[in-house]
C-alpha cells in the first residue's frame, strides 16, 4: 500500500475520521483503531463490547479504502511502469492520499469542496501520467517508438502475374 492510516491521520482529525469509519456509533476512539491496525487485540484495549466488535470493521473500512486508491493509481500507471510502486514517489502518495480521504467521506456523502477539488486533481494526475504527459523519473516500461519501419516477410507468390494472364 501505498499509504498509511497514520498518513491519513495526518491530514484529517481523529475526530472526522471516527465520524467517517465507526459505523455504529460505538465511540470508538481512532487510537483504538490504530492500535488494532497495528495488530493489539481490541479486547485487550479496554474498549467495551461494541467498540472492540467495531474496531476490527473500521480499520477493514481504511485497509478496503486504501486498497481501493493504491487500485486505481496502478490502474492508471500500470501501462507505463512497473508496479507496484517501489519506492513510492511522494507524488504517488499525495495521489494516493487525496483519492482515500475523498473516498473516505463518500461514506457519509458530505464530501466537503476542498476534499472534492483535490480527488479531481488527483484524477487530472493520474489520467496526464497514464497519456505520458506526466512523468515520475524515468519511464520503468519504456514505449515504443513511433515511426519505424515496418519489415514484413511472407511466403512465395503461389500466382504471380504469368500465371494471372492464363486465366
Amino acid at each position: 500500500m501505498y499509504c498509511t492510516i497514520q498518513d491519513i491521520r495526518g491530514i484529517i482529525s481523529d475526530e472526522t475520521l471516527i465520524q467517517l469509519v465507526d459505523d455504529s456509533g460505538s465511540g470508538l476512539s481512532m487510537s483504538a483503531v490504530a492500535s488494532v491496525a497495528a495488530g493489539a487485540d481490541p479486547t485487550a484495549l479496554g474498549l467495551d463490547a461494541a467498540q472492540a466488535a467495531e474496531a476490527p470493521v473500521a480499520v477493514a473500512a481504511f485497509v478496503e479504502i486504501i486498497a481501493n486508491a493504491c487500485g486505481t493509481v496502478d490502474g492508471f500507471s500500470a501501462g507505463r511502469y512497473v508496479i507496484p510502486w517501489s519506492p513510492v514517489p511522494s507524488l504517488i502518495k499525495s495521489i494516493v492520499l487525496d483519492i482515500a480521504v475523498y473516498n473516505l467521506y463518500s461514506r457519509r456523502e458530505n464530501v466537503p469542496p476542498l476534499r472534492t477539488e483535490r480527488h479531481a486533481n488527483a484524477m487530472k494526475l493520474l489520467d496526464r501520467l497514464a497519456k505520458g504527459t506526466l512523468t515520475i523519473g524515468s519511464s520503468q516500461n519504456p514505449q515504443p517508438t513511433v515511426g519505424g519501419a515496418a519489415v514484413y516477410r511472407s511466403r512465395a507468390k503461389i500466382f504471380d502475374a504469368a500465371k494471372l494472364d492464363t486465366f
